[in-house]
């Protein structure tokens, strides 16, 4: 049995100016590709993924990560795993993810 769950290819819509080089998909702001700092922006998207963009971007600055536990916790015990916010703010499915990864690790 093998399962493959690949995603899929964002829906690039058909807009005048989408190809232009200001205009990035919603991955590649996750990603962090393309730093989006102090500007003003329009988030296009469908379903959940439009509002988790702008909520990313404008929770972006005003979030610094908690890793002082982890950072204290290193070397003190064999596995530190920091995941979710604390690695690295962004969406839920993210932290869901990370936490699945990890533990069918240990």
């Amino acid at each position: 049995m093998k399962i493959v769950a690949t995603g899929a290819k964002p829906l690039i819509p058909k807009i005048t100016g989408i190809s232009n080089k200001n205009v990035i998909t919603a991955h590649e702001v996750l990603a962090v590709k393309t730093e989006i700092k102090g500007q003003r922006v329009a988030v296009l998207g469908q379903y959940s993924t439009g509002a988790e963009i702008a909520d990313f971007l404008a929770e972006k600055d005003n979030v610094v990560p908690v890793r002082e536990l982890a950072e204290q916790l290193q070397g003190e015990i064999p596995e530190v795993y920091t995941i979710g916010d604390a690695a690295e703010p962004r969406n839920i499915a993210a932290a869901i993810y990370e936490g699945a990864l990890v533990a069918r690790r240990i």
